[in-house]
């Protein structure tokens, strides 16, 4: 889903808080109801914090593997939450 937001405020600040209060919480209804957060370029930094919820049991499959191929971590560092 590609999606734009429209805030009625001035305050940058206030609307990156709203912004992200609003992603998450669409992010979890998605999640609770069995929907898929992926997207064509991946989970996304954004959404990385949900990445266990999402594949679930794949998300331990992900992070043996990733062990694996890349033992001193430098490919993405930081993106799979290992």
């Amino acid at each position: 889903i590609y999606n734009i937001f429209f805030l009625n405020t001035k305050d940058e600040k206030e609307a990156i808080n709203i912004f992200y209060k609003t992603w998450n919480d669409v992010m979890k209804i998605s999640l609770k109801n069995n929907a898929t957060i992926s997207h064509h370029h991946g989970i996304g930094i954004t959404k990385k914090h949900l990445l266990k919820k999402e594949l679930g049991a794949g998300y331990q499959i992900l992070k043996h593997l990733k062990k694996d191929l890349d033992p001193n971590f430098i490919m993405n560092p930081g993106k799979l939450l290992i």
